[in-house]
């Protein structure tokens, strides 16, 4: 982490990829944009299997290209070559990234199992 003071303020700099760069959707700030005519803000949650560090191959769901939550698979899952051979195509997340990137949609209010956003047709939503 970085603090960075100017005239007695601390600003803190956090590495999380900012949601409104993630996937090429742009948003203006944190608050979504006041839509244009015929218009709507849709965001994409997808799944894959995914290696997380000290758990290993789990179902891990993003919004739009954002790791926010993973969910355990069965045994048979992991077992199966396809289902390895995915996992193994994308490099390993950390427990700390999937955290950190959950706080920040639950502190933008973007958070898909906390907050109402508009999901595209696609979107596919952990079980609770």
């Amino acid at each position: 982490m970085i603090f960075n003071f100017f005239f007695g303020s601390v600003t803190e700099l956090v590495d999380v990829s900012d949601l409104k760069s993630a996937d090429y959707i742009s948003r203006g700030g944190s608050s979504p944009p006041t839509p244009t005519k015929g218009y709507r803000m849709e965001y994409k949650v997808r799944s894959e299997y995914r290696f997380v560090d000290t758990v290993g191959i789990v179902l891990v769901y993003s919004v739009n290209g954002m790791e926010f939550v993973y969910d355990d698979i069965s045994e048979e899952e992991l077992r199966d070559p396809m289902v390895q051979a995915v996992a193994s195509c994308e490099s390993v997340l950390s427990v700390e990234t999937i955290t950190r990137n959950s706080e920040y949609l639950m502190m933008e209010e973007m958070h898909p199992l906390l907050f109402p956003i508009e999901l595209d047709s696609q979107s596919v939503l952990p079980p609770v």
